[in-house]
């Protein structure tokens, strides 16, 4: 289809097109008050409502209510989030803040054992008598880099005091350090070989015995723990009983048969039977040793 020119003189500004779908196509004329109209438009679009408000509907008051509802609730609950965040980072930084004051004692690492490696035990020498002289201090030099004693008997390796006479060793000595709990007696005479005392069992050392304890031989802390007489130790409930109430009494100690009531020769053999007394004279208190060659007497020393 094809339409014939307008007149030049007209006056009017026009725009024609050909083959424009919707039948027939008139020029709608520019004009300041219709500045959509630039191009050619079907007729039948000219007589009704403009294209770009076909279909545009005044929003409806509910939902916009309701669309105010939901920003206001949206921007409420953003508000508490991060209100929530705020006081949990605080609170996370004031914890934080305690735990670096704290001493590092306090801290637990995760990466630490909650028990620590008990360290071995080691024996410990209490009192020691070497003939007619005490050698403790010398005795506690034996104790090796494990908490062992070991030494020979021929000669001991003490000062020899009686030269010439066989001389016996009493030791009093303790697995560990714990009160009273497991103290030892060693007891050997000159010649008699090479000693190993373990830090261990008890069956594990030679001429070695747990003390003999007597509970209700015992007052004020004051209790004797053992007694040597001669080239072995007396173990006898009878004996200790002597002893104890002997200390009670504050009375001499005779370092003799008649006084430990026995009858056999104690030893050693070709030696002066030394009598040695283990004991503490009150709770708490170190140990104390009596001793002396046969035939003499002591005192208990209770201050």
């Amino acid at each position: 289809m094809s339409q014939r020119k307008p007149d030049l003189n007209s006056g009017l500004e026009t725009n024609y097109a050909e083959d424009m779908p919707g039948g027939n196509a008139e020029y709608v004329p520019i004009t300041p008050e219709a500045p959509e109209s630039m191009y050619l438009q079907p007729k039948w679009v000219a007589d009704n409502e403009p294209l770009h408000g076909a279909h545009t509907k005044p929003p409806s008051p509910f939902r916009s209510r309701r669309l105010r509802i939901l920003l206001v609730t949206a921007i409420a609950l953003v508000c508490i989030g991060i209100g929530v965040g705020v006081g949990v980072a605080i609170s996370r930084a004031k914890t934080g803040d305690s735990e670096g004051d704290a001493p590092p004692s306090a801290k637990t690492s995760s990466t630490t054992s909650p028990t620590a490696t008990a360290a071995p035990k080691r024996l410990n020498v209490l009192a020691a008598v070497h003939g007619n002289g005490i050698v403790t201090p010398d005795a506690k030099q034996l104790v090796d880099e494990k908490g062992d004693l070991a030494f020979d008997s021929h000669p001991f390796p003490f000062k020899d005091n009686l030269f010439g006479r066989i001389k016996c060793f009493s030791l009093l000595h303790q697995l560990g350090s714990n009160g009273d709990e497991d103290m030892r007696i060693f007891h050997a005479c000159e010649s008699t070989g090479f000693y190993k005392l373990e830090a261990g069992p008890i069956e594990k050392s030679r001429n070695t015995e747990p003390v003999q304890k007597y509970d209700d031989l015992e007052q004020d802390g004051f209790r004797i723990i053992s007694i040597i007489w001669g080239a072995g130790e007396l173990r006898e409930r009878s004996v200790h009983e002597k002893v104890f109430k002997a200390g009670l009494k504050r009375e001499m100690v005779t370092f003799s048969n008649e006084f430990f009531g026995q009858t056999s020769h104690p030893g050693p053999d070709g030696g002066i039977p030394p009598g040695v007394v283990f004991y503490r004279s009150a709770r708490n208190r170190p140990i104390r040793t009596l001793y002396s060659m046969e035939n003499g007497t002591r005192p208990f020393d209770f201050s």
